[in-house]
């Protein structure tokens, strides 16, 4: 009895909480009703599928209460009772059979015999009956222990269940009374759903408007001022979400226009101020177009720190064809030279210092060459000359050697043409090359480059890895977060590469948005080659600059 009044209240507390569940449920499906009006739609194909009968939740207690109140043992007692039966006939029968036969004595021991030999198989028969029972009983009662258990573990897991279900339950409520008050609960469309929906979006228009973009991705906004429609059809709930869409990337930044007054000179009490200005001024992050706004339509976008406007404005293009200040400004010089008077001064500045520097040459090259010329020729018959004996008798020689001057000497080195091609080729080359460094180091100061500087304090060395077409701030340049190795290899002996490996550096043209890669392997000759070794031996600093005019900008 004590096992089945704890069954009982199991079963009770099961009940209970099914009972809370189901009430819970159809409170929560009556807010749904009450607060989200039915739409009715076109009629739709009908599914008929099959209903499902209720049954109970313990349908082995019947059993356990039948095995408990004695069922089992009418049989036996009805057996025994037959056997009793059987018995007691068995003496009626014997008494007559002793009235009757009671000459024959060995017949009725035999008989007797018989009959209590079938009483000791009876008995014994109900003696194992009755052993059956006790381990039968002593079987359920484990059996009813184990479930026991099982309700245990039931009943807990159900009050879990029950208890998420309410926290459910009542999310979707709170849901429900945030749409009602016209905000988007995070209840009802959870922020992962609703990153990813957008993040559709925005893969669908990519694919099918390129130009256009989503103006915001973050949950919170459509959270705070996202604008929706829902409506309800029987048990599903429809929401629409309207999402901003804007053909720029990057919001637009917006300037309150500022008048003041300015004397007109130091003598006079007037002054004069610009009144014909708008109050604001917008302009795209790429300097391309702009736009004004007047207060009136700034107080219809909604927004802290970026403002969101529902209303299309006209943009103007900031690029125009015509010059803006022809006209505007008186410069000193009244004729300017086109490009062609340039190009002509150009040219003759240069041809002008070229012949200079020709005829200083040609000195420098005349006073180098002197002494050689000089002491060029030798005549063999001036120097086998025999000397005339001492004597102090004056005698006038003949000298029938001819008289040279500086002059032969000069023409007579000059005549071989060996001497003059070489100077004329040496001084070609000389010519070429100070042409050539000067025109590559025009290149490099006068263009938008990017460099690697390795250094290690005392020592640096200065790569460059890319010239860009356009001026910095055309480009949209991210660089590196870190650069993890670098180091040289050499190919076939002679040719030394530098290996930059490093995370993801794109360079972006903001007009066109075409990316360019930056190349991570670059040529080096040998003598830097040796020098990165040195710098690579040491602790060392590796980083990205800009250069443009020779100036400098740490990336």
């Amino acid at each position: 009895m004590p096992q089945c009044q704890t069954a009982g209240h199991i079963i009770k507390s099961l009940n209970l909480l099914r009972m809370q569940c189901m009430a819970s449920v159809n409170s929560t499906v009556h807010h749904i009703h009450q607060l989200v009006p039915t739409s009715e739609l076109p009629p739709s194909r009908k599914y008929i599928g099959s209903s499902r009968s209720k049954r109970g939740l313990f349908d082995f207690v019947g059993k356990i209460s039948k095995s408990l109140f004695g069922t089992a043992t009418s049989g036996d007692i009805a057996t025994l009772q037959r056997h009793m039966q059987t018995l007691n006939n068995n003496n009626v029968k014997l008494a007559k059979a002793m009235a009757q036969q009671d000459h024959h004595l060995s017949s009725f021991i035999e008989a007797v015999d018989k009959r209590f030999n079938n009483v000791v198989a009876a008995v014994r028969q109900n003696h194992q009956d009755a052993v059956s029972l006790s381990v039968l009983a002593h079987n359920s009662m484990d059996a009813l222990d184990h479930e026991f258990l099982i309700l245990s573990e039931l009943i807990i897991k159900q009050t879990n269940v029950s208890a998420q279900l309410e926290k459910e339950l009542e999310h979707i409520k709170l849901g429900l009374h945030d749409l009602v008050k016209g905000k988007l609960s995070p209840f009802l469309l959870t922020p992962h759903i609703l990153k990813s929906s957008i993040d559709q979006v925005q893969s669908i228009i990519s694919a099918k408007f390129p130009k256009f973009h989503i103006s915001n991705k973050d949950p919170l906004f459509y959270y705070s001022m996202g604008e929706f429609l829902f409506t309800r059809l029987h048990t599903e709930l429809y929401l629409t979400l309207k999402i901003p869409i804007s053909p720029f990337q990057q919001p637009m930044s917006m300037y309150k226009v500022y008048t003041f007054l300015v004397p007109v000179n130091s003598s006079s009490n007037h002054a004069t101020q610009l009144t014909d200005l708008p109050p604001y001024f917008l302009h795209t992050a790429d300097n391309q177009h702009h736009a004004t706004i007047t207060s009136q339509q700034l107080t219809l976008c909604e927004g802290t720190s970026t403002r969101y406007c529902n209303f299309n404005i006209a943009m103007k293009a900031t690029a125009s064809p015509k010059s803006m200040i022809a006209g505007q400004v008186n410069f000193a010089v009244d004729y300017w030279p086109d490009t062609s008077g340039i190009l002509a001064i150009v040219s003759t500045s240069v041809g002008f210092f070229g012949l200079i520097f020709s005829i200083w040459s040609c000195y420098k090259i005349r006073t180098v060459l002197l002494p050689v010329l000089l002491l060029h020729q030798v005549k063999p018959s001036a120097a086998a000359t025999i000397k005339p004996t001492l004597s102090f008798i004056y005698n006038q020689a003949d000298d029938d050697t001819p008289a040279t001057s500086v002059n032969e000497h000069f023409y007579a080195t000059f005549s071989t043409p060996w001497p003059y091609v070489s100077l004329s080729v040496l001084t070609t080359i000389l010519v070429i090359a100070c042409i050539t460094h000067l025109w590559q180091k025009f290149q490099r100061s006068h263009k938008t480059s990017l460099h690697l500087e390795l250094t290690t304090g005392p020592t640096c060395e200065l790569f460059t890895l890319l010239t860009l077409p356009l001026c910095p701030h055309n480009w949209n340049i991210q660089t590196p977060e870190d650069i993890s190795s670098v180091h040289v290899t050499t190919s076939y002996y002679v040719l030394h590469y530098l290996h930059i490996q490093c995370t993801d550096f794109t360079i972006t043209n903001k007009h066109t948005n075409r990316s360019i890669d930056v190349p991570t392997t670059i040529l080096i000759s040998p003598f830097t080659a040796r020098k990165i070794h040195n710098i690579l031996q040491h602790p060392y600093t590796a980083y990205f600059l800009l250069s443009h005019h020779q100036y400098f900008q740490i990336l």
